[in-house]
């Protein structure tokens, strides 16, 4: 299954907490710290939210290339778009939100010039 292989690509992309500390003091951070924030947006439809600008700007270009191309992902869309629509029908839904943000030292040039 492509799609399935897409999404497992997707996941990929998105390091754990330690995955990036470990990266970031690779790159030469020291005290990295990692902080998260979660909240929720409500929105009252498929539209309102397919179209917020932190969708359409954000995941919204990397699900279509899990969902594929041209019918499949027309398909796709068609179908999530009318689930939403019809199970949240006259009221908001909350979709949660997780964002990240890692904090770290530079260390100090040794270039004296």
């Amino acid at each position: 299954m492509p799609a399935l292989a897409a999404l497992g690509q997707y996941e990929a992309r998105y390091p754990d907490g330690a995955a990036l500390v470990q990266t970031l003091e690779q790159l030469g951070l020291g005290q990295v710290e990692i902080s998260l924030e979660h909240w929720e947006l409500l929105f009252r439809g498929a539209r309102e939210f397919f179209f917020a600008p932190i969708i359409e700007s954000g995941p919204l270009r990397r699900w279509k290339e899990v969902a594929g191309t041209g019918e499949v992902l027309q398909t796709i869309f068609n179908d999530v778009r009318s689930a939403i629509d019809i199970y949240f029908s006259g009221r908001s839904y909350p979709v949660p939100i997780v964002a990240g943000c890692a904090i770290g030292t530079a260390a100090p040039s040794s270039d004296k010039t």
